[in-house]
């Protein structure tokens, strides 16, 4: 089964009485050729879960991501660059 590439791009719309804007990331193909399932994802909505994302899985480790970025640093300073 082949999987299918889905690139989203930043919409911008205005509705409502008030014409108030709203922003999505909508399916290229979807906007483009009406051919792709895959519903707009609202843009507060996704880089709300992006940043979630960034702080569980980077920032709660982060002791342990720079004790192992210190020792390959301190490898790669003792070991010259090139032969």
């Amino acid at each position: 089964m082949r999987k299918m590439s889905i690139k989203y791009d930043r919409n911008n719309k205005k509705a409502g009485r008030n014409k108030t804007e709203y922003s999505t990331y909508e399916c290229s193909v979807r906007r483009n050729k009406k051919t792709c399932d895959a519903k707009p994802i609202s843009k507060d909505k996704l880089e709300n879960i992006v940043i979630d994302t960034i702080e569980t899985k980077i920032m709660a480790n982060i002791d342990d991501l720079t004790d192992k970025v210190y020792d390959y640093l301190q490898v790669r300073i003792k070991k010259p660059i090139r032969p």
